[in-house]
């Protein structure tokens, strides 16, 4: 075998392992394993969710704006148009969600995160609070932790 024709495909087998590892890594890894491969995994790939919607047809869905901040990141628009934008970075800490519906806060969430290698997902979803149409929000985490304390309904 030439030179050529050994580089060549050693240079195939390499880049077919590294796509089989990364697919294998971004869809068959389990998540929050305090592993190096899961802490590789939340380097390479946004693994954090988010799902913002209106319970009602009235609500203008490309109207919700969403923000996230932590103690070390200041505030960035995460959702915005009807379509995620930005990214909910892993950190450790205090994770702050604030919804605005046409620039005006609605409410914010306040979510703890023990450690900044867990992932999770988040659902938000606005509503009518009364019947004067007064705007709320359900906030939904799935992942390790769970418990969230929040602050809805303003006008």
């Amino acid at each position: 075998m030439s030179r050529n024709r050994r580089i060549l495909v050693s240079t195939a087998v390499l880049v077919l392992f590294g796509t089989t590892f990364l697919f294998y890594l971004k869809f068959f890894y389990p998540d929050n394993k305090d592993t190096a491969l899961h802490r590789l995994k939340i380097l390479l790939f946004d693994e954090n969710n988010i799902v913002v919607m209106a319970a009602e047809n009235e609500i203008d869905e490309r109207a919700i704006k969403v923000t996230w901040s932590s103690d070390f990141v200041k505030s960035k628009v995460i959702w915005k148009n009807g379509k995620k934008v930005g990214a909910v970075d892993n950190e450790y800490g205090p994770q702050g969600f604030e919804v605005f519906y046409y620039n005006k806060l609605i409410g914010g969430v306040s979510h703890m995160k023990t450690n900044n290698w867990h992932t999770h997902s988040y659902k938000i979803e606005l509503h009518y609070l009364d019947t004067n149409k007064t705007i709320g929000f359900d906030f939904t985490a799935v992942g390790p932790n769970r418990k969230t304390e929040k602050n809805i309904g303003m006008k």
